[in-house]
């Protein structure tokens, strides 16, 4: 799977933020909403099996699209950073497939 080959270490998030979001927020506000974790999934299977198949390889175009991939892992993973601090600073979250309200996961 994709999301195994995630390093976290790739992105420097100071965990220590987490404490500044739960006093920033309400305890009775809503829950924070963020993309669910197959769109991340779904973008990198398509940067990997067909984008980076369709440039050549080793030129101008190849090096962006790998450039893409690392983009999109480093996201995931700062969002996984993001989903621990909730989580250690009892800040309830929810994940959304579309901006459509009755498209939550």
């Amino acid at each position: 799977m994709l999301l195994s080959k995630i390093n976290p270490s790739l992105c420097d998030f100071n965990l220590g933020s987490c404490k500044l979001l739960s006093t920033m927020r309400d305890k009775t506000m809503e829950k924070i909403p963020i993309p669910s974790r197959i769109h991340y999934e779904l973008l990198l299977q398509l940067l990997e099996k067909k984008t980076i198949m369709a440039v050549d390889y080793n030129t101008k175009e190849s090096q962006k699209v790998q450039e893409i991939i690392v983009t999109v892992r480093k996201a995931l993973a700062l969002q996984k950073q993001l989903e621990e601090c909730c989580k250690q600073a009892n800040l309830p979250i929810e994940y959304y497939w579309s901006l459509n309200e009755n498209q939550k996961y």
